[in-house]
């Protein structure tokens, strides 16, 4: 039996969380910042630092296209594959698009996007005058239900099939920061 064009979510923890047995899983680790500056290497091990601990980013990918790239200064959301050389866990990104500038949750400005209802049910709507460049939602164990690349001035995300709970609909805006709306499925 083969599978092909399968979501996979990764699983969202934080760098002490990480053991033995994420190998080989993706996961996503929330603001953490490299330790090291100037470009990445191919085979080098590049020391992290967060909230949620420490811990070690490898470019096993020597053909990665971050190859060569700046080296992030600011707290990244890292999507990474987790793996280890003698006992030490290391995630390794497989390109550029698993990094994704941390930024703390602000509010857009009240008149340039507006996203309701809060609670939803069958839609969430999003009304945009030009801010928003795209939006990731998220449910509460950090598994992306959906993303949408071009936003319009209306959007309407359907969720008459998503369950009951917690969800995070991340905005992110044209002047490079992230919004992070709690919305909430009775």
């Amino acid at each position: 039996p083969s599978s092909y064009n399968n979501t996979v979510n990764p699983k969202v923890t934080s760098l002490n969380n990480l053991s033995l047995a994420d190998q080989a899983k993706l996961v996503q680790v929330w603001n953490v910042s490299f330790e090291d500056s100037g470009v990445f290497d191919t085979g080098e091990n590049y020391n992290l630092t967060s909230p949620g601990g420490s811990g070690v980013f490898r470019t096993a990918f020597f053909d990665a296209d971050y190859i060569g790239a700046a080296i992030p200064s600011e707290p990244q959301i890292i999507t990474a594959i987790v793996q280890q050389y003698m006992e030490t866990i290391q995630i390794t990104a497989r390109n550029l698009d698993d990094f994704d500038i941390y930024t703390d949750t602000h509010q857009p400005e009240i008149d340039a996007v507006k996203v309701y209802p809060n609670p939803f049910s069958d839609n969430i709507f999003i009304m945009n005058e030009g801010t928003v460049r795209y939006v990731k939602l998220y449910n509460a164990q950090g598994q992306l239900v959906t993303q949408i690349d071009h936003i319009d001035s209306h959007v309407t995300i359907p969720a008459s099939q998503m369950r009951s709970g917690l969800y995070f609909l991340h905005l992110h805006l044209e002047d490079g920061t992230t919004s992070i709306e709690k919305l909430v499925k009775p």
